[in-house]
């Protein structure tokens, strides 16, 4: 499994031979019928749309997600920087893969701070219990993805499952706690995001919560994982958001004897 990255804000969780033999099939092109791929291989590829906008694919593990990637440059343009969108969807992707190539890290009751719109803390738990199925599972998972493709341009992740099946999830997984500052445009967001997802209503959370503010005395050692995507505080910001994770972590009873967990 191999994290690419592929334009400025896109990156794919490629599983090789699965991947390669969807790509040799047809069947990571066009959804829709309404773009254009623009690239066949194994991998990621986006396609244009009649309007010019790109929708870009990732493949985490054996399932597909779809993301629209949003940009304001013109079609021949540089792309030397990334605005602060572009870089926390960078950043949201890169911790979704992150999580689904180490699934054994999503257990108990995961917090994400900062988490926006959520797109990094759910799509990563999703990408985790991908990752957590066996062979047989995933097979089987995308064969019925593949028989039930549904088309919805208005998600932000679009499952390509029937809406009442629920998303797969780590089955350690207790409860996913979305939390940001209070801000009613970001807590809208994150709440359709959520809506579209199908991931289960009772695995999630949506907290209104600004670490720089006073702790509540509930939150001292509740949660077994904390998750942050394109967090660049400075002091004193840095401070406050090491202050609670401090105060908010469990002691990871998880870590004993599975020290290689991410890698060591």
């Amino acid at each position: 499994r191999t994290l690419e990255p592929h334009g400025p804000t896109t990156y794919i969780f490629r599983d090789g031979p699965a991947a390669a033999a969807a790509a040799a099939d047809g069947k990571e092109g066009d959804v829709d019928g309404e773009g254009e791929r623009e690239n066949s291989s194994a991998g990621p590829h986006d396609e244009r749309r009649p309007d010019g906008s790109k929708r870009t694919y990732c493949r985490v593990g054996k399932s597909l997600y779809r993301l629209n990637v949003k940009k304001d440059k013109g079609e021949g343009d540089e792309y030397d920087e990334y605005d602060d969108e572009e870089a926390s969807v960078d950043s949201s992707v890169a911790l979704a893969l992150y999580l689904a190539a180490c699934p054994a890290l999503v257990r108990g009751t995961v917090l994400q701070l900062g988490a926006g719109n959520g797109l990094g803390g759910l799509l990563g738990c999703v990408g985790a219990g991908i990752g957590s199925m066996s062979e047989a599972a995933a097979a089987a998972a995308a064969e019925e993805e593949e028989e039930t493709a549904a088309d919805d341009d208005d998600d932000d992740i679009l499952p390509t499952h029937e809406k009442d099946n629920s998303a797969p999830l780590p089955p350690l997984l207790e409860r996913l706690v979305l939390s940001d500052a209070s801000d009613d445009d970001l807590m809208n967001r994150a709440l359709r995001l959520c809506k579209s997802s199908r991931v289960s209503p009772s695995k999630l959370e949506l907290a209104p919560f600004d670490f720089r503010s006073r702790l509540p005395s509930d939150m001292k050692n509740k949660y077994d994982l904390i998750l942050g995507a394109d967090m660049a505080y400075q002091f004193p910001d840095v401070k406050h958001l090491s202050r609670t994770v401090a105060y908010s972590l469990k002691p990871n009873r998880y870590a004993a004897g599975e020290s290689d967990i991410g890698g060591g």
